[in-house]
């Protein structure tokens, strides 16, 4: 059993080093430049902001059932955290839209 979580852990780690370099990538090749810094400032608050709510959503949880009910239920949400990606137009993207013409003043 600790071999199959060393190799989830190992695979769930290269996909996401994969999935942040894509997203990344495509997030700064489609927003203008001007804007580069709002829309990095904003994903990262939305992104690091939700950690803290989860944090007090599975103590909250953990303090109605018990830890190993909370784990369980983070382990299969987390199973289905592919769906935003999964329905959005990213899916069907042939190539990367050519960057916004930066104007200078």
């Amino acid at each position: 059993a600790l071999y199959l979580l060393g190799a989830a852990f190992f695979l769930s780690s290269i996909a996401n080093v994969v999935y942040n370099v894509n997203q990344v990538s495509l997030r700064q090749a489609i927003t203008p430049e001007r804007f580069l810094g709002r829309m990095n400032a904003t994903m990262r608050f939305i992104v690091w902001g939700t950690i803290p709510v989860g944090s007090l959503i599975g103590a909250g949880l953990s303090e109605v059932t018990d830890v190993r009910t909370t784990v369980w239920v983070g382990a299969i949400l987390s199973l289905f955290a592919f769906l935003p990606v999964f329905f959005s137009p990213v899916r069907s993207l042939q190539r990367i839209p050519e960057p916004e013409e930066s104007v200078t003043a």
